[in-house]
């Protein structure tokens, strides 16, 4: 009976890196094991993830033309290292207006749409 591999990654805004310097680490171990250009999505039968998790699980599920893992999660790494701030950055006034982002989403939207289209490429 085949094993079915689910990967399943939390929320938590910035704090997003420390899940992908985890991440990085089994990753670097399936290279290490298995094959020099291993990536995470092509590991995983089902990846899931809330808020931050979910944007890490888009950036090791996005598909290359083989429809394999595009990216490494070294991608995400340098996503929060250079558009963290961008994406994630909360006003006084919004955490005044919506403390803990009960009311509504605590990032734009927008910001997050605009970062990962230029990051990305897409």
């Amino acid at each position: 009976m085949k094993k079915t591999t689910i990967l399943s990654l939390d929320g938590g805004g910035i704090r997003g890196i420390i899940t992908c310097i985890i991440l990085r680490y089994i990753e670097e171990q399936l290279q290490y094991y298995d094959k020099q250009t291993a990536k995470l999505g092509d590991y995983f039968d089902l990846v899931a993830g809330s808020s931050t998790g979910g944007l890490i699980a888009s950036i090791i599920l996005c598909p290359d033309e083989a429809r394999k893992a595009k990216y490494s999660i070294q991608k995400g790494l340098e996503l929060y290292a250079e558009k963290g701030g961008d994406i994630f950055q909360v006003s006084f006034w919004e955490k005044l207006v919506n403390p803990f982002g009960l009311l509504n989403e605590r990032i734009s939207q927008e910001a997050l749409q605009k970062n990962l289209n230029d990051f990305l490429g897409i």
